[in-house]
């Protein structure tokens, strides 16, 4: 439940009496309160620690096992999979971090529909806002899942499963970049938000959507020709692939980083203004 009213101190008694929006809440129980700032600061870690440790300790204990392959030229870089889903400790450790990062994330997206079909948007917004919002969040959520499936089922456990867990993860990727942006413009002709964010996330869409056809490229040319190095190159595009996507969604959750959330037993719903 969203609370966005000023908490002193955030000190409750058992039971608050509180106004708001010109109606009385009353708050049972002391209620769970979080900084948002505090939630956002956290939800990137993981996937970029995880990534940063997996690659550090493959190339360290499992270098020849993690950079071979079938043309068995030299390369100095692990891919993506291959460090995260092939050898212990990186595997558990890649998966630890996913799972526990999971939560919190898809958490955040149902505030995120929350936010975006509030009543003001659906009435000043075209026909098609709503729908959109609820593509918007199945495939944010989508995202999510594939994201925990191709991590918990490695290419070696279950290659084809792996793959298609991962075209799901890319597609549902570029749906929710995609209508997050037709979003905050239709939003933004109405909420006058800064035109500057929107901007910024195009310009992040379109480097991620620049590196998938570089590394589909790089991929093609090193299984038809195998050139040295070109493997290594096609990783590095992997690593920046996901540092991007990271950036994506920091950004869009900064958005909410002034709010505070509540949980607690409400007499009356609450609504974020």
């Amino acid at each position: 439940m969203e609370y966005d009213k000023p908490l002193p101190n955030f000190e409750f008694p058992d039971t608050l009496m509180e106004k708001y929006n010109d109606e009385t809440v009353t708050i049972k129980n002391k209620p769970i309160v979080f900084h948002m700032k505090y939630v956002i600061t956290f939800i990137p870690l993981p996937p970029l620690l995880g990534v940063l440790l997996c690659v550090a300790i493959s190339i360290k204990y499992h270098f020849r096992d993690v950079t071979r392959t079938h043309c068995g030229v030299y390369n100095f870089l692990p891919s993506v999979s291959a460090s995260t889903g092939d050898n212990v400790p990186e595997r558990y450790v890649w998966r630890m971090l996913i799972a526990v990062d999971s939560a919190p994330r898809i958490a955040l997206g149902l505030l995120y529909h929350v936010d975006q079909v509030r009543q003001w948007y659906r009435e000043a917004c075209r026909w098609w806002y709503t729908p959109l919002c609820w593509v918007n969040t199945l495939a944010y959520q989508a995202e999510q899942i594939s994201l925990l499936l191709l991590t918990f089922v490695s290419s070696t456990e279950n290659h084809s499963f792996h793959e298609k867990s991962f075209v799901t993860f890319i597609l549902c990727s570029y749906v929710y970049t995609i209508t997050q942006i037709v979003i905050e413009k239709a939003r933004r002709q109405h909420s006058h938000a800064n035109t500057v964010t929107v901007h910024r996330k195009i310009k992040l869409c379109a480097l991620n959507f620049l590196l998938v056809l570089l590394s589909m490229y790089l991929y093609w040319h090193h299984n038809t020709h195998c050139y040295p190095y070109v493997f290594s190159m096609f990783a590095l595009v992997e690593y920046s692939i996901i540092f991007v996507n990271i950036a994506f969604h920091t950004y869009r959750a900064s958005e909410y980083c002034d709010q505070v959330l509540v949980i607690g037993r409400l007499s009356t719903n609450l609504q974020i203004v």
